[in-house]
């Protein structure tokens, strides 16, 4: 079971990762990354992608887990849980 400050860091690390053109840090946990410059559906998609698989965890029936990626501590919660 992954631990929250882990998914965390991963989950900083991918966002940056899906916003080249983003300048400084990437987001923190509670920003909203849909007011994020260059982050949409379809980096949001990407982003669940790769936590289903880094996590070995299923979020297509997860509603609730889609509707609070938009922060990375609430993506962060659910991740833990739902790996735990």
């Amino acid at each position: 079971m992954p631990d929250r400050s882990t998914v965390v860091a991963r989950l900083r690390t991918w966002v940056g990762e899906l916003l080249p053109d983003h300048d400084g840090a990437p987001p923190g946990e509670d920003d909203d990354l849909v007011s994020v410059a260059g982050f949409d559906s379809v980096a949001l998609l990407q982003l669940l992608t790769k936590v289903e698989n880094d996590f070995d965890i299923s979020l297509s029936d997860r509603d609730d887990v889609i509707r609070d990626a938009r922060s990375i501590g609430l993506l962060a919660e659910h991740i833990v849980r739902i790996a735990g």
